[in-house]
């Protein structure tokens, strides 16, 4: 989800150019804030378990109801974990071959798949 959550610049780019009339487009710069537009903070949130049932698991639950086309958090945008294609492989390929690493490095990869990594496919042509 963290593609749609923030796109590479080259889509952003290319929608802003199809649909330049969009606040999106015309308000924001990225990685920057833009003082007209109202940001809900990261303090407005918590993070708790889930009450849908048991094993859902956690999630990022607001503690305010959130007006539309403001920014969330924000502020938080440039805090990003990044886990590059030759990581995952890395990670995966140490997993299968290194028992003795395996527990602590499984932490890393759960993080990994639980919040996402960077997919890099490469088509030929």
């Amino acid at each position: 989800m963290v593609r749609y959550q923030k796109p590479p610049k080259s889509w952003e780019i290319q929608f802003c150019r199809s649909y330049s009339e969009l606040t999106e487009c015309r308000a924001t710069t990225r990685g920057a804030f833009d003082p007209l537009i109202d940001n809900v903070s990261f303090n407005n949130f918590e993070v708790k378990t889930s009450s849908l049932g048991v094993h859902v698991g956690r999630g990022i639950f607001t503690k305010v109801d959130i007006p539309m086309h403001n920014f969330v958090m924000l502020e938080t945008a440039v805090h990003n974990v990044q886990f590059p294609p030759f990581t995952h492989e890395l990670i995966e390929n140490t997993l299968d071959v290194y028992e003795e690493m395996a527990e602590e490095l499984q932490v890393v990869a759960d993080y990994m798949e639980g919040y996402g990594y960077e997919n890099d496919v490469m088509v030929g042509g």
